[in-house]
């Protein structure tokens, strides 16, 4: 079972609706990825590795078609380190029942995702994300790692985070249990 692109567009915008200020473009790719990936939502994506970490297109093509129905509105800005837009709430989407069933039973997902990732900024999301999807990707070819490969890994991916910084994300996660890292022989 896959969701309806209607319902994807609802779970951005009740994103939009809980983190009101403080979401942009990355963000919801982001927090719609681990609510895929972390919370196991049959959202129909395929993420790969792309610049900003985790990245399916579908993801900002169901953000347009939420913003052409008005479920959330984008502002574009400029900023000292560069340009951005800032996603708010809109009008909730006209859902049919079983799609506001499903929204419904997805609220606790939705609201983990809120609460454990909503307060990282872009940057950190970004980092985060390409951690999990590198750890998750070790786990599943099998390949016994360690917090410093993993950290090199998304280095490697991402050479513009210190492997200090990832580090620390990687510790983050795992403190949560996020990730379970089988440590390198």
């Amino acid at each position: 079972m896959s969701t309806t692109p209607k319902l994807r567009v609802a779970i951005i915008a009740d994103f939009a609706e809980k983190l009101s200020g403080k979401l942009g473009r990355t963000a919801i790719m982001k927090l719609m990825f681990f609510l895929q990936e972390l919370k196991g939502l049959p959202l129909g994506y395929s993420f790969r590795i792309y610049t900003y970490g985790p990245y399916d297109a579908q993801v900002l093509a169901d953000l347009k078609v939420a913003e052409s129905m008005g479920a959330v509105q984008s502002e574009y800005f400029d900023w000292d380190g560069g340009s951005g837009y800032l996603i708010k709430a809109g009008k909730k989407p006209a859902l049919s029942e079983e799609d506001k069933k499903l929204i419904s039973s997805f609220q606790d997902e939705i609201g983990w995702v809120t609460r454990e990732f909503g307060d990282l900024s872009a940057t950190d999301l970004e980092v985060e994300s390409t951690v999990f999807f590198v750890a998750k990707s070790a786990e599943r070819e099998k390949q016994k790692v360690s917090l410093e490969i993993i950290a090199r890994a998304v280095h490697a991916i991402k050479p513009h985070h210190s492997e200090g910084r990832i580090l620390k994300h990687i510790e983050r996660l795992q403190q949560r249990g996020l990730i379970v890292l089988p440590q390198a022989a």
